[in-house]
């Protein structure tokens, strides 16, 4: 059946994307000629997007020119930097960096936003290194805390460690939250008052006297009623918080300390000889074995999935190196959902999630071969030497490690006594601070890496494991501390990452059969040589600890002035070998080709068998008509009420998908963010007939015959989808998992009106209703920026008294005194009809062009349930 499109519904739903792209921050590519523009981002889950407008950012991704970067390079950036970027009428200069600056990643902003933000740095090095604390995604949620009580000390006072402090368990619970370690994100935004911290924190027992004794030592029982215990390494920037005085902050939760599987890479593997790998084999090939066929039928798929469970939120860096993110993919949640319902594998888009995944696992078995490992987040002890307490393990020998790998000495063997802590948590590994300088690690949120496999273990505990390596010290530091007007200088210096050249250099060094140069240790200068047999241990290692300093000298390069000696790579016989090279660029590699590569190394002989397994059988993929029967179109009768919105829905995703497409060639998840947050804000705005809407959504995307993933049916709907496939496939439904974690923000309300107490108190709602309003800022034109600053003066002076009136072209509107907050939008009613003449108590937040109101009393609720 065709569906003829009215340019009403054309126009609702380009009402939808607008909505929702005004919400994203632009994006743009530098390569020293021309600026470009990239796909708009989703600031999700962030500090930054409940203080800045989207308008007011940009995102500058610059790009070396295919030569390489060179001075005129450098020069361009940055004048572009010091001059602005032009955009929609506006100069955006740059403002700093987040994890992504060795990427070349930048943030600019408007004046007004830089003056506000720089107010929490000194120098041009804590912009860069310490802006990433209000860009990064606190995807366990963000809640504004009032009222709450605090206290900064020396780092190891009341046995907190270099960015690991606590947390109280009652506050802890009022947030819901369990009794584990977090990884956090602390900033506040009250006037005068700018600071922020990041690190991570651990449940601290209730205190058991009335006062914070006077000198800070002692026993945490002795502290009494306290939130935060935070050491003074957890503070970045210039501001501190204040003394004697409650705490108002935005706390934001980036991760919750869990055990989780950590994917093996030729950094771990490649230390290893023929006979511990020979030893781990098997557990490759039963690996191997489940991944050839998840392509081959839907129960296969399944087993492949369930396998690569625990490993699916961790990926291959840059360099090579196994990590982990902070969510569970939604994508392979929704492929794992799509599959138990009943759909197979030949689905283009469940098959192409499938062939990325497989591609990533084989990749991981080839590389790393059957090394299992494990991650926990570190936390300080006070332990001997060799012992940690990883109370989810039992007791004995183990490996311990944690990425980047740089020499033998990054991977150590250590005793796990699971009881020496009464207190231990699971999802947290303890361990001294000697043992965590060992593997470069500290405590604010690090995940150290355990195997505790049998010749893994013997491996490292044996003498032989490398005994004429030798680490050279570490050269003294000096912070540097470039005045912020040198911003744009200092970041394009800083750009540029060879951690990555590094670790492949290392690895090179231990592939390669012979060198051309070698160290002269004595003045620290090159000396040209003969080939050198690298069967001569001692030469090979000393080339090795140089390459390893380096690397830990680049790692620290941006806050301290060390730097990687440039002229350790100058051999290119120390190049990373092509096979692991590619794993990282060749995208088709596992997916279309395969091939065994020359060398006698262990690891190529792992990578060889890998190969040689692998077989290419990518079966074709049905199109999407043969599937439009899963959801047979009078199985819900409103069904055909709802096709034509839901046909505008999709051709409107499916040009946004189009233009992205023209601008990148291989979009990231990140780029595809406007897109889907286009699909995800029109399913919410359906609270009605859910199971027609869904219906309308897969009738119209399986309704063609045209060579296309059908993507947009895997974005919207995903619970009444599976429960409607599952129902025609007669399959139990499928129990869906939490993708990503929405970040609400939960305000606090100060003390409790009820309450006879004056002292400041901590009044957390639990689960309080949000009430989104829009229209304010819209309605104000070219004074939204004074009505924000109206707006945020309320949110600072607490719970405003907000009324509900008869607005024309608003409907019901909400206001304070005579101030326009905005309205409910009517495909937003989640409580029913809004009578004017409503009055009640509620805190104020801002987001994006969204009001949030949050009432403190039980007037709102009582009022509309009447």
């Amino acid at each position: 059946m065709n569906v003829n499109v009215t340019e009403q519904s054309f126009a609702d739903a380009r009402s939808i994307a607008k909505a929702v792209h005004e919400t994203m921050v632009a994006s743009y590519s530098f390569d020293g000629t021309t600026v470009k523009p990239l796909p708009a981002i989703v600031l999700r889950d962030t500090i930054a997007a409940m203080l800045v407008e989207p308008d007011d950012l940009l995102r500058v991704q610059l790009t070396y020119p295919e030569t390489g970067p060179d001075d005129r390079w450098y020069a361009a950036c940055e004048a572009l930097l010091g001059g602005g970027i032009e955009h929609k009428g506006q100069r955006y200069f740059v403002l700093g960096g987040s994890s992504s600056l060795k990427k070349g990643v930048l943030w600019c902003a408007t004046d007004t936003v830089r003056k506000r933000l720089h107010r929490y740095f000194t120098t041009a090095q804590e912009a860069l290194s310490y802006l990433g604390v209000f860009f990064s995604g606190c995807h366990q949620g963000i809640h504004r805390l009032e009222g709450v009580q605090g206290i900064v000390v020396d780092d190891g006072e009341f046995g907190t460690a270099d960015g690991m402090g606590f947390i109280n368990s009652t506050l802890l619970e009022k947030l819901g939250l369990s009794r584990s370690q977090l990884q956090v994100r602390l900033v506040s935004d009250v006037a005068g008052e700018e600071w922020m911290a990041k690190g991570t924190l651990l449940p601290l027992r209730e205190g058991k006297i009335a006062k914070i004794p006077p000198q800070n030592h002692g026993d945490l029982d002795d502290l009494g009623d306290v939130d935060f215990i935070l050491p003074r390494s957890m503070l970045k920037g210039k501001g501190t918080p204040p003394k004697d005085q409650p705490w108002t902050v935005w706390f934001g939760i980036r991760d919750i300390a869990k055990t989780r599987r950590y994917a093996s890479s030729f950094s771990i593997a490649q230390w290893f000889d023929d006979h511990t790998l020979e030893a781990v084999w098997s557990v490759a090939e039963q690996r191997l074995d489940v991944i050839k066929g998840a392509l081959s039928n839907r129960d296969n798929a399944l087993r492949f999935l369930g396998l690569d469970r625990a490993v699916q939120s961790e990926g291959v860096q840059s360099h090579g190196q196994a990590s982990r993110t902070q969510d569970i993919d939604p994508a392979r949640t929704k492929t794992e959902a799509f599959l138990e319902a009943g759909v197979e594998p030949d689905h283009p888009w469940l098959q192409r999630q499938l062939v990325q995944l497989m591609r990533r696992s084989f990749v991981e078995v080839a590389l790393g071969g059957g090394i299992e490992l494990t991650g926990r987040m570190g936390a300080w002890a006070d332990l001997p030497d060799g012992v940690i307490c990883a109370c989810d393990l039992p007791e004995g020998p183990v490996v311990l490690s944690r990425y980047p790998v740089r020499d033998p000495h990054s991977i150590q063997a250590v005793w796990n006594e699971p009881t020496a802590l009464e207190s231990a948590l699971p999802g947290t590994i303890y361990l001294n601070n000697e043992d965590a300088l060992q593997l470069d690690g500290d405590f604010d949120g690090d995940y150290y890496i355990v195997c505790t496999q049998e010749a893994v273990v013997d491996a490292v505990s044996s003498p032989s494991w490398y005994p004429d390596f030798r680490r050279e010290d570490a050269p003294p530091k000096n912070r540097l501390a470039d005045p912020l007007t040198a911003l744009p200088f200092v970041a394009v210096s800083s750009l540029g990452n060879r951690i990555g050249t590094i670790t492949y250099a290392i690895s090179g060094a231990l592939h390669s059969g012979k060198i051309a140069k070698v160290a002269n240790i004595a003045n620290n200068h090159w000396r040209e040589a003969g080939d050198v047999d690298l069967h001569d241990e001692c030469v090979r290692m000393q080339r090795i600890a140089k390459l390893s300093a380096s690397l830990q000298a680049e790692v620290q390069s941006l806050k301290w002035d060390t730097k990687a000696d440039r002229h350790l790579l100058d051999d290119k016989g120390l190049t990373i070998p092509d096979y692991i090279a590619n794993a990282k660029t060749d995208h088709d590699l596992f997916v279309r080709h395969a091939a065994v590569v020359e060398g006698d190394f262990p690891l190529i002989r792992n990578y060889n068998r890998v190969a040689r397994a692998w077989v290419h059988d990518l079966p074709a993929t049905r199109n999407l008509l043969e599937f439009k029967s899963h959801i047979p179109i009078w199985k819900v009768p409103s069904t055909l009420d709802h096709v034509e919105e839901a046909k505008a829905v999709a051709v409107t995703y499916n040009r946004w998908i189009a233009s992205i497409l023209q601008q990148v060639k291989e979009p990231t998840m990140d780029d595809l963010a406007g897109p889907i947050g286009f699909l995800e804000a029109w399913d919410r705005s359906k609270t009605d007939d859910r199971p027609g809407w869904a219906a309308a959504l897969w009738h119209v995307v399986h309704g063609t015959r045209a060579d296309t993933t059908g993507s947009a049916a895997f974005h919207a709907f995903t619970e009444e989808l599976v429960t409607l496939i599952a129902d025609t496939a007669q399959l139990p439904v499928p129990e869906l998992q939490s993708g990503i974690t929405q970040c609400t923000a939960t305000l606090q309300a100060g003390p409790d009106p009820s309450s006879a107490s004056d002292q400041p108190q901590t009044w957390i709602s639990g689960d309080p209703v949000t009430i989104p309003l829009v229209g304010a800022l819209a309605a104000a034109g070219d004074n939204a920026a004074s009505v924000r600053t109206v707006l945020q003066k309320l949110m600072s002076d607490g719970p405003v008294v907000i009324r509900t009136v008869s607005r024309v072209d608003y409907g019901t509107a909400f206001q304070h005194d005579n101030q326009f907050l905005g309205s409910i939008p009517q495909d937003h009613l989640l409580f029913g009809s809004v009578p004017a003449g409503l009055q009640f108590a509620a805190r104020l937040a801002i987001r994006g062009r969204t009001v949030y109101l949050v009432p403190t009393t039980s007037d709102w609720l009582v009022s509309i349930q009447n």
